[in-house]
């Protein structure tokens, strides 16, 4: 979800039109879509088992894993 939403931003940035900005995360969607799946697995993966083998809450290790700082 992180990934889509950089990408809409970064496409904002380049194109004039929201239509044009949906054509390409679509794009974009279509063409990665394994990538994409394999990628949330591994970090899904990596935060279950880092959440289970660490004293932090459930909020916590999410907020490390998916860095959700606010920037």
């Amino acid at each position: 979800m992180q990934e889509i939403l950089k990408l809409e931003l970064d496409l904002t940035r380049m194109f004039d039109s929201d239509k044009r900005v949906a054509m390409a995360l679509l794009e974009h969607i279509r063409n990665n879509k394994k990538e994409m799946l394999e990628k949330e697995k591994e970090t899904m993966c990596f935060f279950t088992e880092y959440w289970s083998n660490s004293m932090q809450t459930i909020e916590e290790a999410y907020n490390k894993t998916f860095n959700t700082k606010e920037r």
